[in-house]
């Protein structure tokens, strides 16, 4: 489908540049879930699901789904969500109030966007920089994180050139 389309080509933008990327076509399980504690960041299309055309659809039990993926993501660690949507963001972002994972009146870890609003050269990663100048706080956390684990890898390594036979 069109929107399908959308996420694809915001997908193989990240792709382009480098980004290395892991990717599930549905919610994924929480044994999954519980491995995300040192992602990046997530990516979320809130649609990911695949509408019957014609006939009524009830989309409760798929936002139900978002917000519970959001929640277990929040359990695991510290992790900017970028939810991309072709929905306006006024409608995602009054479910997450609802269920306590955004406020409108400060900054949030969550970035959410109409894909329309990506597509096209550099608008991805533009829109991105300027959410980051926003939240600096998501990157501070970030680099830090990056750095901690550097240290605790070359750590870890010079404990096993000093023993190789363990850390008994």
């Amino acid at each position: 489908t069109e929107n399908n389309d959308k996420i694809t080509s915001i997908i193989k933008n990240l792709e382009d540049n480098n980004i290395p990327l892991l990717k599930y076509d549905n919610i994924p399980d929480d044994e999954i879930i519980l491995n995300f504690n040192n992602v990046s960041f997530i990516l979320l299309d809130w649609e990911l699901f695949v509408k019957p055309t014609g006939s009524y659809f009830d989309e409760t039990p798929f936002i139900k789904n978002n917000i519970e993926f959001i929640s277990k993501i929040n359990e695991t660690g510290f992790t900017p969500i970028f939810i991309f949507s072709h929905l306006d963001p006024n409608g995602i972002i009054e479910k997450l109030e609802e269920n306590g994972l955004y406020d409108r009146s400060k900054n949030n870890y969550i970035f959410i966007k109409k894909k329309d609003d990506l597509i096209g050269d550099g608008k991805l990663f533009s829109e991105i920089e300027k959410w980051l100048k926003q939240t600096p706080s998501i990157y501070v956390l970030k680099d830090w994180e990056k750095l901690l684990d550097n240290a605790k890898t070359k750590l870890f390594w010079d404990f096993y050139y000093i023993n190789h036979m363990g850390f008994l």
